[in-house]
């Protein structure tokens, strides 16, 4: 976590810290310009993230209305149950604009 805090002069400084027990360094002095260049590169992440996730929900919204697609528990409830099973199942990953179909079938192993 980056975070502005006065050092033992009264002169405030970007810090950072890492919770217990985490990587990092308490009370780490970061320099403006390295500050300045990791809050617009989150900014730009955060930005990315979350442009993509509104296209993503935009898109499935798109797709249900259109094919008239719903969610019911009980179909997700046994196709999960027969996934789990070692049954294949179809899945569809949201890339680049669409959906690609992909096959799965869990692992099954033997707990002897």
């Amino acid at each position: 976590m980056l975070h502005r805090e006065p050092d033992e002069h009264g002169d405030i400084d970007w810090r950072q810290f890492s919770g217990l027990d985490q990587h990092g360094e308490y009370d780490a002095v970061i320099p403006d310009d390295m500050s300045l260049d990791l809050a617009r590169q989150t900014k730009e992440y955060e930005n990315a993230f979350l442009t993509h996730e509104i296209r993503f929900l935009e898109f499935m919204q798109d797709y249900f209305n259109r094919l008239r697609l719903r969610h019911v528990q009980k179909v997700y409830d046994d196709r999960m149950r027969q996934f789990n099973r070692g049954g294949e199942m179809t899945v569809m990953v949201y890339y680049d604009g669409s959906l690609e179909e992909h096959k799965v079938r869990k692992k099954i192993t033997s707990t002897r």
